[in-house]
């Protein structure tokens, strides 16, 4: 496992689905994360039929951030 962040707003990057971003954020004065040179990977998530249970995976990334 590889650590990760899930941001909370995504409109700065123009994307309308959650991504998962590789790796450790740091803090930034202009836009409150620096995410530049960061592998953005969209979330998918599947639902069991029987139990409802939800699993979610980032399986390819689609832009690099900054």
């Amino acid at each position: 496992m590889e650590p990760g962040i899930v941001p909370d707003s995504w409109n700065a990057i123009l994307s309308d689905r959650t991504v998962w971003v590789q790796g450790t954020s740091k803090d930034s004065v202009r836009c409150g994360l620096d995410l530049a040179g960061k592998l953005a990977f969209p979330i998918v998530s599947f639902q069991c039929g029987n139990c409802g249970l939800l699993r979610e995976y980032a399986f390819r990334p689609t832009q690099r951030l900054g």
